[in-house]
Formats: C-alpha cells, sequence, structure tokens
C-alpha cells in the first residue's frame, strides 16, 4: 500500500517525527490484530501489547516550551522618563499664538516622536546585549545583567537632563509652535544629538563590561591550571 502511494498523499502523514511515531504504532496495531488469527493466544496478548504501548507512547504531549528569558536594564523606564520630562519642561511654555493643533496635541505628539527615535536607535543596543548575555557562560551570566542594568542606570542619570536642556533651547521661539510640522521637527532635532551620545555610551560600556567578564573568566581559568600544574624547582 505505502509502495504504490503517491508522495505528495504521504508527505502530510510523516512530516514530523511525531507523525511517523504515531503511524508506526497505529500499522503495528493492524499488524498485530492481522496476525491474531494465526498466532498462539500468548503470541495475539504480546504484539497487541506491545502495539498499543507504541500508540501510547505517541499520544504523549511533547515537553512545554523552555521559559523566555527577559533582561531588566531600564530601557523602557528611561522612555518614559525621557517623555515626562520633556512635557514637563513645555508645560507653560506654549505661547498664546501657538497653533490649535500643537495646543491640542502636543502631549501625545512628544510621546510619539520620542517612542520612534528613541527605541529606533536602541534596537542594536537590545540586540548587543542579548547577543553578549547569550555567549557568556552560565556562571556569567547574570553578573553580566546586574552590570549592564547598574551601568545604564547612572547613563540614564546623566543623560536625561541632556534631553530636557535640548528641547527647552526652541521652546523659547514662538515659530516652534506655530504648527505641528514645525513642532515634530524641532522635537525631532532636539532629541537626535541626545539620543546619539545616550547610544554610544551605552554600546561602549556594554562591550567593556563583556569583555571584562570574558577576562576574567580567562583569569579565573588561568588561576586553575596554576593551581593544578606541579612545582618546577
Amino acid at each position: 500500500l505505502l509502495q504504490d502511494a503517491p508522495q505528495e498523499f504521504l508527505r502530510p502523514f510523516f512530516a514530523s517525527p511525531l507523525g511517523i511515531e504515531r503511524w508506526a504504532g497505529f500499522f503495528a496495531l493492524m499488524a498485530a490484530m492481522a496476525g491474531a488469527v494465526a498466532d498462539p493466544p500468548a503470541n495475539q496478548q504480546s504484539a497487541l501489547a506491545a502495539a498499543m504501548d507504541i500508540m501510547a507512547k505517541s499520544n504523549t504531549p511533547p515537553p512545554p516550551p523552555r521559559q523566555h528569558t527577559v533582561l531588566k536594564v531600564g530601557l523602557k523606564e528611561f522612555e518614559a522618563s525621557v517623555v515626562q520630562g520633556i512635557e514637563k519642561e513645555l508645560e507653560g511654555k506654549i505661547p498664546k499664538s501657538a497653533a490649535p493643533e500643537v495646543v491640542a496635541g502636543w502631549r501625545n505628539a512628544t510621546e510619539a516622536m520620542v517612542k520612534k527615535e528613541y527605541e529606533n536607535a536602541t534596537a542594536p543596543i537590545k540586540h548587543l546585549v542579548a547577543e553578549s548575555w547569550m555567549k557568556l557562560k552560565d556562571d556569567k551570566k547574570d553578573q553580566f545583567a546586574s552590570m549592564i542594568s547598574a551601568k545604564y542606570a547612572e547613563i540614564y542619570n546623566k543623560s536625561l537632563p541632556q534631553f530636557v536642556r535640548r528641547v527647552g533651547v526652541p521652546a523659547q521661539f514662538e515659530h516652534t509652535f506655530s504648527s505641528m510640522e514645525h513642532f515634530n521637527s524641532s522635537l525631532a532635532h532636539s532629541i537626535a544629538s541626545p539620543t546619539a551620545t545616550l547610544v554610544k555610551q551605552m554600546k561602549d560600556y556594554t562591550d567593556l563590561i563583556y569583555y571584562g567578564n570574558i577576562f576574567l573568566q580567562a583569569r579565573k581559568a588561568m588561576s586553575l591550571i596554576a593551581i593544578i600544574l606541579p612545582d618546577v624547582e
């Protein structure tokens, strides 16, 4: 039957190891039932039991997926802090001559602009941290994540005033609020420089901490070798 069946017909049934195992159990059961008449009762029971055992194992559910690791380094929290800092800086500085669309939507525009620029700029940092973490041995992963989180917190504290200060400069001019287009352009230009500085510092310290862990790991291995080696006189 299998030899004469078209390949296209058989492919769905053997598309995975689990499917092959289930079909093997099915055919084993059919073979046991076909030979039940000719075999002695003891052999019949043994064959049927073996076939049923294969079928039972094939229905065993797959193991649950591994839990996904999430490294908390404060990126989302800092994004929220930047938005709040800028809003606090601009609040009360919107001139009476501002366009109605700016008066009504500057908060939403600020949040959207920061989210866009910040997340685009920090995407490579996320990848770098995750890749560096994966390359480390298990006994170094927690230490690396802890050091990254602590160092990033220092960078955030120093960077936040830069965002607020840069946004505050064009806020002194009424032209900035003359239209939503001008407001968005001014905001994007203002946060570009502190964002670039932030990302560069994060990258530099991520590399430094990663290679520092690699160096300490190598020194530990060399120390162990030195202990094991015999004295030479």
